[in-house]
């Protein structure tokens, strides 16, 4: 362990050196010959895999110069399976912090992943940063949490302006306005405090429900979605007929003739 320990811990000190002199050949050194670089959003703002010495090097100088990466430090211990050797670890860039992965064989990376986690700045809302949904001790100005949301609703639109427009009110819509809401008051002069919903654009009305200001044909997004297409499902276990009848009863609240 002590030994797994020490190889990932050298390496990354001398990846995390070559990078911040931006000594390209000497950070594309520490790589095999055959070799895997996966890189989410953190150094090339994309979903990118890179193959070998020679795309890492070409990815690299041309991005190091605004990436800036630095601090990369093991988490956890490594371990070692058949010459293997695995390890968790966490580096920063100029604008971010970041989780990955790393396996070397023969002390040379083997595969490598790189993740953004945050942006620095704009971090959500998590832990010891969470929103409070009740406020403890007495003051003649507290406003209790339904006061603050029927507040934030009237101000959407005239005294706040929303700063993001999401298209389309299924699972993915919903979950990026809940995550975009997370970062919305982190910095105020950076991102906007509301986060507004366009969910179709035919036979519109606006609906004051929920945390956001929404623009939808339905009264109520997401769920009601899932019916109107529900004719539209297919099973694809013919032998769960009995099941089947049973998950459509459950949803349309009607029985089969």
């Amino acid at each position: 362990m002590t030994n797994a320990n020490d190889l990932v811990t050298t390496w990354l000190g001398k990846f995390d050196a070559a990078l911040r002199t931006q000594d390209v050949s000497a950070a594309a050194a520490l790589f095999a010959e055959q070799c895997f670089w996966r890189d989410l959003v953190s150094f090339t703002w994309n979903l990118k895999t890179l193959e070998g010495r020679a795309e890492i090097d070409a990815m690299l100088k041309a991005t190091l110069s605004d990436v800036r990466p630095s601090n990369w430090q093991r988490q956890g211990d490594a371990t070692e399976n058949n010459g293997m050797v695995e390890s968790w670890f966490t580096f920063e860039t100029a604008v971010a912090r970041g989780k990955g992965h790393l396996r070397l064989k023969d002390g040379l990376a083997w595969t490598l992943l790189t993740t953004m986690v945050e942006l620095k700045g704009l971090e959500e809302k998590n832990g010891p940063r969470r929103i409070l949904g009740a406020e403890h001790g007495a003051s003649k100005t507290r406003t209790t949490w339904l006061e603050k949301r029927e507040k934030e609703e009237r101000e959407l639109g005239s005294k706040t302006q929303p700063y993001c427009l999401i298209i389309g009110g299924g699972q993915g819509g919903i979950i990026l306005g809940a995550r975009l809401r997370k970062l919305s008051t982190a910095v105020q002069d950076q991102l906007a405090d509301g986060i507004e919903m366009a969910v179709d654009a035919c036979g519109i009305q606006i609906t004051d429900s929920d945390e956001h200001r929404r623009i939808d044909r339905l009264d109520n997004v997401g769920r009601f979605v899932w019916r109107n297409i529900h004719p539209l499902r297919i099973d694809h276990r013919p032998q769960s007929s009995r099941c089947d009848r049973h998950i459509r009863c459950a949803f349309t609240g009607k029985r089969d003739s």
